[in-house]
């Protein structure tokens, strides 16, 4: 019996979906099998309304951390966590920059003198703005704010100066329809920005969802986290120009979000190994989404390890997002959840 040519369209059709549909999940990591590990002793710390990103100031041991209410919406602060403390808890920086702070990705750069700047990404309801303070103890002083029609899906920023950075644009697209089509058709259509003081410029295209953004200590390098690429892209930064030749493209295996650097030049980074399920968690407080955290050792030619330091099925702490060590100690932030974790790497005391 031949069938009517309607219904084989109907099936190929079908054949077609369930064919992007089982790609779809496979390329999100929802059928990635994840073993449970963690580096040593772990504790829960509580007291902030989320920890999307946390970098450390090595001079001091303290940590700073990006804390926004994602889910209720209400205003965001930067907290201080001293790593030098063994029973530190959050303390809430003091600033006078006014009440529609929610931030999201930070960056700290210290002068030759040692004058600390912090730079914020911060979702207003006038825009897209990285909020630049002076940075002292216990307290943040506005100095500026900088925003641009490029630079409307800021994420994460990689301070190149006290008031120059990179600036990851996580999207192309400034609607949400827009925006779902790249997420889910996987499409490499978003770019990094350089700001030089004065203005911004495209210094990197092509990324499928481009999240964290990292200097190398040199400031030779430059390393860009694709989230929906699940990559790392390296490129290699002309100090005289800003200029980045593209390096080296690592296929990390998972949803790359912020990178941070330890005292060897090694990158760490907080990720989210399935990513369709992240997207439950971001719309449902009840759901929760394992958390992974990679080191990265780069070596020359090229050559990279992996290795895959802690992984979480979302009980300890959901959707990480970020990774910051440092002397031993090892933070690890999350998009939404109310705390994050300090654990010890090696198992040490």
């Amino acid at each position: 019996m031949r069938l009517p040519r309607w219904l084989l369209v109907l099936i190929a059709i079908a054949s077609c979906a369930a064919a992007f549909a089982a790609k779809t999940l496979w390329d999100a990591g929802e059928f990635r099998r994840l073993e449970p590990r963690l580096p040593g002793p772990c504790r829960q710390v509580a007291g902030v309304p989320s920890s999307e990103d946390i970098t450390v100031d090595r001079e001091t041991g303290i940590a700073l951390v990006s804390a926004a209410d994602r889910r209720g919406g209400t205003p965001g602060a930067i907290f201080e966590f001293d790593l030098s403390d063994p029973a530190a808890q959050p303390v809430r920086l003091a600033q006078d920059f006014p009440a529609d702070f929610h931030p999201h990705g930070i960056s700290l750069f210290r002068d030759d003198q040692g004058h600390k700047t912090l730079l914020v990404v911060n979702h207003r309801r006038d825009g897209h703005f990285v909020e630049v303070y002076d940075y002292f103890e216990r307290a943040l002083r506005h100095r500026r704010s900088i925003g641009s029609p490029l630079m409307h899906s800021p994420n994460d920023l990689a301070a190149t100066g006290p008031d120059s950075f990179y600036v990851t644009n996580d999207h192309r697209a400034e609607s949400g329809f827009g925006r779902a089509l790249e997420e889910y058709l996987q499409l490499a259509r978003s770019y990094l920005l350089y700001f030089d003081g004065r203005e911004f410029q495209i210094a990197a295209a092509g990324l499928a969802y481009p999240n964290g953004v990292q200097l190398s200590a040199d400031g030779r390098m430059v390393y860009v986290g694709a989230s929906v690429g699940r990559t790392i892209s390296i490129y290699r930064r002309n100090p005289a120009d800003n200029q980045l030749r593209l390096e080296q493209v690592i296929d990390a295996g998972t949803g790359v979000d912020n990178i941070e650097l330890d005292e060897q030049g090694h990158l760490w980074i907080g990720a989210h190994p399935r990513l369709l399920t992240f997207v439950q968690y971001m719309a449902d407080p009840a759901e929760i989404a394992p958390s992974e955290v990679l080191e990265v050792m780069l070596f020359p030619q090229r050559g990279f390890q992996i290795t895959r330091v802690l992984v979480d099925d979302g009980s300890l702490l959901s959707a990480s997002s970020v990774a910051a060590v440092w002397k031993g100690h090892l933070l690890v932030g999350s998009v939404a959840d109310r705390r994050f974790l300090v654990c010890r790497l090696g198992g040490g005391s």
